[in-house]
């Protein structure tokens, strides 16, 4: 199979009748595939064209293909995103004397809650419930951030525990904002 090349560029009719800009790919074996294009990009340089002309035969011929790439430049996209936003709430729990509440607030909304079967390791960040009915100023159920504290070599696969069980244990430490 050869590479299509681009070979020329015109104003023409497609087959609704419409005016379109009309690119002709051709290859070293004689194929030739007609890919038609909005009018409007008939000034654009040639290797524009071909560039357009490609995607578009290939988002016609090849379109699972085409809409997996597609997903799997989101979801690159989203996991970079994703280890962004844990070096931010990382980074914030550390402030030293405390978030203010509003802060700590919008960091809890956006930190991870805890996964079964994840595996966490020191320094970790998650929000989940408050799980106790002691504290006045900080309400039971309330998004809390929690640390995990254990050796650098160590690791800790969470399997559904309670969050309680887990600060009892010492694997958990919370993260309390500055409350005036």
């Amino acid at each position: 199979m050869s590479k299509l090349e681009f070979k020329s560029k015109s104003l023409d009719y497609d087959s609704t009748n419409s005016k379109k800009t009309h690119i002709i790919l051709v290859d070293d074996v004689g194929s030739i595939v007609h890919v038609y294009l909005d009018e409007s990009v008939i000034d654009l340089p040639n290797a524009e064209l071909y560039q357009q002309a490609m995607q578009k035969h290939y988002d016609i011929n090849f379109p699972r293909k085409a809409e997996n790439e597609k997903i799997d430049k989101v979801q690159e996209q989203i996991a970079g995103i994703d280890s962004a936003m844990d070096i931010i709430v990382a980074f914030a729990v550390t402030t030293k004397d405390g978030m203010i509440a509003s802060t700590y607030k919008k960091i809890a909304s956006v930190a991870k809650p805890l996964t079964a079967g994840k595996r966490y390791s020191n320094g970790d960040v998650v929000a989940m419930p408050y799980p106790f009915d002691t504290n006045p100023k900080w309400p039971k159920d309330t998004l809390t951030l929690f640390t995990f504290v254990m050796q650098e070599s160590e690791g800790y696969s969470y399997k559904s525990q309670k969050v309680e069980d887990m600060l009892r244990q010492g694997t958990l430490t919370m993260v309390m904002p500055r409350i005036d």
